[in-house]
């Protein structure tokens, strides 16, 4: 296990998918009221408060990050629950890269196909390290998921780093000129099965954007 992280070690995270992600829809079956569009900027708003939350500063990490929280509805067959699965696993994703805490992630690991608790804490790192805040971006790019062999739903985002990082107790400040981002783009699969549904961004590509040295 790694004893501090950087943006790579995020880049590998990234796989994953973002935040900004969805919550509240309507618990009706979704695969048949066509008319309900949900394509577009992925939102989530299912937290759970932990205190007064503090940003990260150069000194110290974020403190009280609000926890994403599954929604009721998320493990019905439904587009509206496979639309909520994943804003849960996206917004997981920003929770852990901002609070460095996996001790809730047994539902998100369930959830995200591959993915293990040594592998997640292996690619956060550990030590005297964090970020400051990092932003996930996500567009949906068709209404609806579509049926194949599994469910397929197009969509992309990008994650964008914050003015600075501290590696190992040493604050590393993001330069002006720097481009540090990563899009990543594809169709989301996901297959519905216990009773929750399952996702794969297996078939998502990456264009990677950093600084020089990082």
């Amino acid at each position: 296990m790694p004893t501090s992280m950087n943006r790579r070690s995020l880049f590998a995270l990234a796989g994953c998918g973002g935040a900004l992600l969805l919550a509240g829809c309507s618990t009706s079956n979704m695969w048949l009221d066509r008319q309900y569009d949900y394509s577009g900027e992925l939102k989530f708003d299912s937290y759970r408060q932990n205190g007064d939350y503090r940003e990260a500063t150069r000194s110290e990490p974020a403190q009280n990050v609000p926890v994403p929280v599954l929604p009721a509805h998320a493990d019905e067959r439904s587009v509206a629950g496979l639309y909520s699965t994943i804003g849960y696993i996206f917004a997981f994703t920003e929770y852990i890269i901002e609070s460095r805490n996996t001790g809730e992630a047994q539902p998100y690991m369930e959830r995200y196909q591959g993915l293990t608790q040594e592998e997640l804490d292996r690619m956060i790192g550990s030590g005297n390290s964090w970020f400051s805040k990092v932003r996930y971006h996500c567009t949906i790019h068709a209404p609806h998921p579509q049926k194949k062999d599994v469910y397929e739903w197009p969509m992309e985002y990008f994650i964008k780093f914050g003015d600075f990082e501290v590696i190992s107790g040493k604050v590393r400040e993001t330069p002006a000129s720097a481009t540090n981002s990563v899009t990543r783009s594809g169709p989301l699969k996901a297959r519905y099965e216990d009773h929750k549904w399952v996702i794969d961004f297996s078939e998502f590509t990456a264009n990677t954007n950093t600084s020089s040295g990082v």
